[in-house]
């Protein structure tokens, strides 16, 4: 297994050094909470690969101070010997905060020009 590192180092190795990295994280998080919305999933034609994709609201208590976070996810999945893996995981952050109180709404859109 091998995962990009969220804090602009290398790449994480191997899952022991995952487990001690998510350890170390988790450590530092109290009522921690996430809730997922709008997903979408789908199998491919041939029944053996799947993705889902769907928005996320992330809030804890980090170090001792409110947190939240909100982004999307894309999952892909293979079906092997009749079990789905997740083989891929793609998560994007939208915006983050810190502050005396987590954020209750996802941030609004902001409309584009065409």
């Amino acid at each position: 297994m091998d995962a990009v590192n969220g804090m602009w180092a290398p790449p994480v190795m191997g899952w022991p050094n995952y487990l001690t990295s998510y350890q170390s994280q988790r450590a530092r998080a109290q009522q921690v909470r996430l809730d997922r919305s709008n997903t979408l999933i789908r199998i491919a034609p041939g029944g053996t690969t799947a993705w889902a994709c769907y928005q996320w609201e992330f809030t804890a208590v980090v170090d001792g101070n409110p947190t939240s976070a909100f982004g999307h996810t894309t999952l892909v999945f293979e079906k092997r010997n009749d079990v789905w893996l997740i083989v891929h995981n793609h998560t994007s952050l939208v915006q983050a905060s810190s502050s005396a109180a987590p954020a209750t709404q996802p941030p609004a859109a902001t409309p584009t020009k065409p």
